[in-house]
């Protein structure tokens, strides 16, 4: 009698053991898909500074009177943050998701939601830079700390934190980003371009973190991986290799050198006899000139023979010594 109570009271704990396991493995898996994400406003930390000169005169304009700094202040971090906002829910949209700009305060736990919150704050090396971490007026190193939650039938549950840095030459699509920037917003008027750069870059990165994140909760399937480009290979410079037909062609041996050559001026030799404005001398011989290489002109005086000698005639007999130069010497050993 007592075997029976024992056996009910062992297949009770049996069956207790079973049921807990299965609870367990169902809230250990990955998360069912939400039925929409909210993105919430952002908060500035105060060594972030926002500064856009162009869009508070613009409202200015349009307000008919100048702001008070405070409100002008304000109102651009308004601006700025729902530019940001707007980029992350268009670019959670581009991937697949159902977004929209949010908070959790009126949010159900009927209603399966991821909220996202962010922080903004100075990045690391910002303080390096002159002018400090912020947005626009030539400011930068401004990151975001994020947090995911999910409100959903389990009840609030923290699901990852991350913190996104800006992604730089984003790229949005203008009409998926009209389409989530609040009305207000676009009323109010355009950013600076500058600034507009920063906010799309910013939103961008939390963007691509929070759908990375989607992949690998399988919410989103997984990103086609692009082949592989083969890598180009530098073409190498052609080195001549002889053949042996072309090296039986060549000469064997040493070349050998060509010989030096001098370069020689022309050769001239003139006379008595045939330049007409050297008369010839009379009983002698003439002279001659020749020129040789490097401008040198040399006389040459060809003597006569000693029997024929004579004195110099004068001038008056029509002979005469024309060149003084040519004139030769006499030899006394004659007249002894």
């Amino acid at each position: 009698m007592h075997a029976i109570p024992f056996c009910l009271s062992l297949a009770t704990l049996v069956l207790a053991g079973c049921q807990t396991d299965a609870v367990s493995l169902s809230v250990g898996g990955a998360a069912p898909r939400p039925k929409t994400i909210l993105v919430a406003d952002f908060v500035y930390t105060p060594d972030v500074t926002v500064i856009d000169r162009g869009y508070t005169v613009r409202l200015s304009r349009k307000e008919g009177s100048d702001l008070p700094f405070h409100i002008r202040k304000e109102r651009t971090l308004a601006r700025v943050n729902d530019e940001i906002v707007a980029t992350v829910v268009a670019t959670v949209r581009a991937a697949g998701l159902a977004a929209a700009p949010g908070s959790a305060d009126a949010v159900s736990l009927k209603d399966d939601a991821v909220i996202v919150r962010g922080r903004l704050r100075p990045g690391e090396g910002s303080a390096n830079t002159g002018r400090g971490a912020g947005i626009g007026d030539g400011r930068s190193g401004v990151v975001a700390d994020m947090a995911l939650e999910r409100f959903g039938t389990f009840g609030k549950r923290q699901l990852a934190s991350f913190t996104a840095e800006p992604q730089a030459k984003a790229k949005v699509d203008a009409a998926a980003l009209a389409a989530a920037l609040p009305a207000e917003s676009a009323a109010a008027g355009k950013l600076s371009p500058d600034v507009e750069a920063q906010a799309h870059a910013l939103g961008r990165g939390i963007g691509e973190r929070i759908v990375a994140y989607a992949r690998t909760q399988g919410w989103l399937p997984q990103a086609a991986v692009e082949p592989e480009k083969p890598e180009k290979k530098e073409k190498k410079a052609e080195v001549y290799a002889p053949t042996p037909s072309s090296q039986a062609r060549l000469p064997l041996g040493p070349r050998p050198e060509a010989p030096l050559r001098v370069a020689q001026g022309p050769r001239r030799v003139c006379n008595s006899q045939s330049h007409p404005l050297i008369p010839p001398l009379k009983g002698e011989g003439g002279s001659a000139r020749s020129a040789e290489p490097g401008g040198v002109a040399v006389v040459m005086r060809r003597m006569p023979p000693p029997g024929s000698l004579r004195s110099p005639p004068s001038p008056a007999s029509g002979g005469g010594i024309r060149r003084r130069a040519a004139r030769a010497p006499p030899q006394f050993s004659q007249f002894l």
